[in-house]
């Protein structure tokens, strides 16, 4: 063989080798585009809800009614299970279906079209939810696609800013934004769920115009065992209610932002007697409404028998603990006035107690009386 065919050879040899890597490399550095489906809604979320009537057995759907919204709430974080929360224009409305992990085809920001033809739409304590069956059982699994079709993802829905007060049932299954709320004193810097006993729990959330509700997170989210924040701030969450109760649920710890300085709920609020105060525990933790509550000292700081975070008083009707926040200064005579409304009245091995934060107490008068 000549050394000209040799060389020709080599160059037709490099070449070919040269145009697979690009061919191959070209493929590489184009993957494959997801195609979505588009249907066409013929229903608003807000109008299949008004099919049904709260506390009645679920609607069957039986026409071929669609439906369009972004999902606000998945299970990525465990506080949402078996429930695909989506929202339009107009409303919310809940998704049972019996599938886990379902955040990976169905994620938040992502927009669905319920095709809702043989399912039915009913309630669960009064929150709108569209099921398989009249009894509000979950969607099969495999069957899931069947009714819910994904389509464009990462969409952002803006959350409604709303009052604690003015939530209403037009609010459930919706993202709502709260702003100037904290934690009652008795619920900041505590778990937000059980994580041991995996019990789902309600934290009380404050306004500072004198709102409140309850924060619901179940003892499965994967935030469950951190503490709730001391500060007031800002909430993000779902509406979600029951028995006529408005609960919020969030989705991720990122939901809350309290880091400014406390309000002070409970100030201004008409008298009430340590008597009157008793009176509302009727067995399980409540928080009194705003109301001044005041006493005298009659527990001795200066005997180191009392914790430093525990002070007793009395007024002419009955005595009551104080569980602090803080170490106190009292002293037995101290007349003292107290904001609640920023607390909870509970049971501590058995013991009464008003959860208060020593910032609401005010010394009323220096010139300590006698407690005999």
């Amino acid at each position: 063989m000549s050394i000209s065919v040799f060389t020709t050879r080599l160059f037709l040899l490099a070449l070919s080798a040269t145009l697979l890597f690009a061919g191959c490399k070209r493929k590489y550095d184009e993957p494959p585009v997801e195609e979505y489906p588009v249907l066409t809604p013929n229903t608003t979320i807000a109008d299949l809800v008004a099919r049904h009537t709260i506390g009645l057995p679920a609607d069957s759907i039986n026409t071929d009614i669609i439906i369009e919204g972004i999902v606000i709430a998945d299970d990525r974080s465990g506080n949402f299970y078996k429930n695909i929360v989506i929202q339009d224009a107009t409303g919310g409305v809940q998704i049972r279906v019996d599938a886990t992990e379902y955040y990976n085809k169905y994620p938040i920001g992502r927009k669905v079209w319920v095709k809702c033809n043989g399912l039915f739409i009913g309630d669960y304590s009064g929150v709108p939810q569209i099921s398989f069956d009249p009894a509000g059982s979950a969607i099969p699994e495999n069957l899931v696609p069947t009714f819910v079709v994904g389509g464009e993802r990462n969409l952002t829905v803006t959350p409604t800013p709303r009052r604690i007060e003015d939530l209403s049932r037009a609010d459930l299954n919706t993202l709502v934004r709260i702003d100037s709320v904290q934690f009652a004193t008795a619920d900041a810097n505590q778990y937000y769920s059980d994580p041991l006993n995996r019990v789902t729990t309600n934290r009380t959330l404050l306004a500072c115009n004198g709102g409140r509700t309850l924060l619901r997170t179940s003892g499965y989210a994967e935030f469950a065992a951190q503490l709730t924040p001391q500060g007031m701030g800002t909430v993000v969450a779902v509406v979600g209610e029951f028995n006529g109760e408005k609960q919020l649920f969030i989705r991720e710890l990122t939901d809350v932002v309290m880091n400014e300085a406390r309000c002070n709920v409970g100030a201004g609020g008409p008298p009430i007697t340590i008597g009157d105060l008793r009176a509302l525990y009727t067995g399980s933790a409540v928080l009194p409404p705003s109301r001044t509550l005041r006493g005298m000292v009659i527990s001795d700081r200066l005997g180191n028998n009392w914790d430093s975070r525990t002070v007793v008083i009395q007024d002419a009707t009955a005595g009551i603990t104080l569980r602090l926040t803080d170490p106190h200064s009292l002293n037995v005579g101290d007349e003292v006035e107290i904001a609640i409304g920023d607390d909870s009245l509970k049971t501590f091995n058995g013991l009464l107690q008003l959860y208060t934060a020593t910032g609401n107490i005010q010394l009323v008068s220096l010139d300590r009386k006698s407690v005999v």
